[in-house]
């Protein structure tokens, strides 16, 4: 008897239990770890996360054994998914960035969403959708406690510049992580009978909408509000209500709502609008790069190592255009900045995966929104539905698939609506899925070595990076070039290289290492390094030429401007020293800083008492 329980619903617990500490893993464990950007700390994490679910699998094989074991049946959309994942490889290796990390973890969400679409089938004899509400509900409530312990002071936070972060680097992906599974609680709040359920989920619903206040992050709030409403209104079946109050009173109350829904959303526009000023810039130049590749677009990954170069581009060939306004009375050169995401998900896919990438993701999309719609045989998987129309409203003005632990939950959502709604299916026989099996726990072990290899990596580039802040550019160097081999893509190493070595006076090689990393991302720091270097050298043009790339990249900040004007100073350049202190004393400053402060008070008395 304990052997066949064993075998059946504690065996199928164990199977939807690992994609929930997969997800906690993604948030707890790796969220906190860098910038909100990807990184190496975030990769290892999630490469160990999706090994474990291989290793589930193996389990499953394993207990039930190969005649009873039968992967799922292949729809439609899983057809569509693995098109445009081989349509997105063929791109990135045609323009030769096949090694970036948006590529290879968008290969380790689609493995995730493959091995939650085998391991679900096998979990239908228990009731796991109330396992995954709780447990879903529960993360949001904990990262709640982390942020009101942060905003009460007992906590620290992971960026000095908020008042909380959660367990993120920053407000905006702790935002978007709550706003995806605010609908969880929302459609167990309006639709479950489970008392306790609807208790818990009461709570985080309120907490949350606190939260996303503190927060400030738009597209949380906007997109809170719309699922908001169109859940109320689905539940209590408004539209008909309306259809039955007469023609006169529907045509009254719809525009009224209209108008009310656009005003908030200008409100949160103008709230911080310098913030909407720079998103319009960067779709702006987005969509000149699209005008160019319509088609194919740029290669998966490529806006974070491109933009900034298109940016600054734009700017040589339209050097008015620095003086243009939006929404606010702020100019271009005010706003522009060192960007890595678009704020549009959607913008930015067209723009690297092309009008033929992105059709395929709005077809995929399409048939799951549409069938699920059709077929919708209850409320169980209804939050989950609405949890991925959450995510992508938040795409419109954020990055949800650039936070890890949205894109993870996302990939796990949709595969459980898929599992859950009518598709014909193609069968495949045991011996294809006894090989899969076997190949997936062949990638199991190829990812552990990786994960473990990366680790060992990362661990002796922290060290390096230590020694070099401690004042030890020698025995840093030693370790970088041992990691020369594994860590020649990553351009933040090739930075931190580049300036031990010029620490350690060896310059050819010093620029030989930022002319690299600039290869891989247009960092001003690499401009500022380069045109410190060759101010060394004697080469003033180059030095010129460096710094002022820096500061198109950059045109607000002050220091590259201020390394300008010393460029000119020490070289007697008296004209050009007057011209460039003139623009800082004139500069918008968005963020004043202890050396803003000492860089205005410098130039300031330059000007008041120039050399003659």
């Amino acid at each position: 008897m304990l052997k066949q329980y064993s075998n059946s619903a504690l065996l199928n617990l164990i199977f939807i239990i690992v994609p929930i500490s997969v997800l906690y893993s993604l948030v707890l464990s790796f969220s906190s770890q860098g910038n909100f950007y990807l990184n190496s700390e975030k990769v290892i994490n999630t490469t160990l996360s999706i090994t474990v679910c291989i290793i589930t699998i193996a389990i499953q094989f394993t207990f039930q054994g190969g005649k009873k074991f039968q992967l799922p049946s292949v729809n439609v959309v899983d057809i569509l998914v693995g098109t445009w994942t081989i349509y997105l490889t063929v791109g990135v290796a045609y323009f030769d960035i096949i090694h970036n990390e948006k590529f290879y973890t968008f290969s380790l969400a689609i493995l995730f969403y493959f091995l939650a679409r085998i391991i679900i089938p096998s979990c239908r004899k228990i009731r796991y959708q109330g396992i995954l509400n709780r447990a879903l509900i529960l993360l949001s409530l904990l990262q709640i406690i982390i942020v009101l312990l942060q905003y009460l002071g007992y906590l620290p936070v992971f960026d000095d510049n908020f008042k909380v972060t959660g367990t993120f680097k920053n407000p905006a992906p702790l935002a978007l992580f709550l706003c995806a599974i605010f609908p969880v609680s929302l459609s167990a709040l309006l639709f479950s009978n489970d008392n306790s359920l609807k208790t818990i989920s009461i709570i985080n619903v309120i907490s949350t909408a606190s939260v996303l206040f503190v927060t400030q992050n738009r597209a949380s709030l906007i997109t809170v509000l719309l699922i908001s409403l169109i859940m109320i209104f689905y539940r209590y079946q408004f539209a008909n209500k309306l259809r039955n109050i007469g023609r006169r009173t529907y045509l009254i109350v719809l525009p009224l709502s209209l108008t009310l829904v656009v005003a908030l959303f200008y409100y949160l526009i103008k709230y911080k609008v310098a913030s909407s000023d720079g998103r319009l810039l960067i779709w702006k130049i987005s969509t000149d790069i699209i005008s160019r590749n319509p088609f194919f677009g740029t290669g998966y990954g490529s806006f974070k190592l491109n933009y900034t170069r298109w940016q600054v581009a734009y700017f040589e060939k339209y050097p008015q255009f620095l003086n243009e306004k939006y929404l606010s009375d702020l100019r271009v050169r005010d706003i522009a900045g060192y960007v890595k995401i678009s704020y549009n998900e959607y913008l930015e896919m067209i723009l690297e995966q092309g009008i033929i990438g992105f059709l395929i993701f709005v077809i995929i999309l399409s048939i799951v929104i549409l069938r699920y719609i059709k077929i919708n045989k209850g409320n169980e998987t209804l939050g989950y539905f609405f949890s991925i129309i959450s995510i992508l409203i938040t795409g419109l003005f954020s990055y949800p698939f650039y936070s890890l632990p949205t894109l993870f939950l996302f990939t796990l959502l949709l595969a459980i609506v898929i599992a859950n709604s009518d598709y014909k299916e193609i069968k495949l026989n045991r011996l294809l899925s006894i090989s899969i099996v076997l190949l997936l726990v062949g990638v199991a072990i190829f990812l552990c070595f990786r994960a473990f290899h990366m680790r060992k990596d990362q661990i002796n580039l922290l060290k390096a990076e230590t020694l070099l802040f401690n004042n030890d550019p020698i025995k840093a160097e030693i370790i970088f070039e041992k990691l020369a081999d594994s860590q020649s893509g990553n351009p933040d190493y090739l930075l931190n290289y580049g300036k031990c070595l010029y620490l350690n006076r060896k310059l050819a090689k010093a620029k030989h290492i930022f002319i690299a990393a600039l290869s891989l991302d247009y960092n001003p720091m690499v401009h500022i390094n380069l045109g410190n270097l060759y101010k060394e050298e004697g080469n003033i043009d180059k030095s010129d030429f460096f710094y002022r790339k820096a500061i198109l990249i950059n045109p607000s900040h002050l220091y590259p401007k201020y390394l300008l004007f010393k460029l000119y100073y020490d070289n007697n350049l008296e004209d050009e020293s007057r011209k460039i202190a003139t623009e800082i004393i004139n500069s918008k400053i968005k963020v004043r800083t202890s050396l803003s402060e000492e860089i205005l008070k410098e130039v300031n008395r330059y000007l008041r008492s120039p050399r003659n």
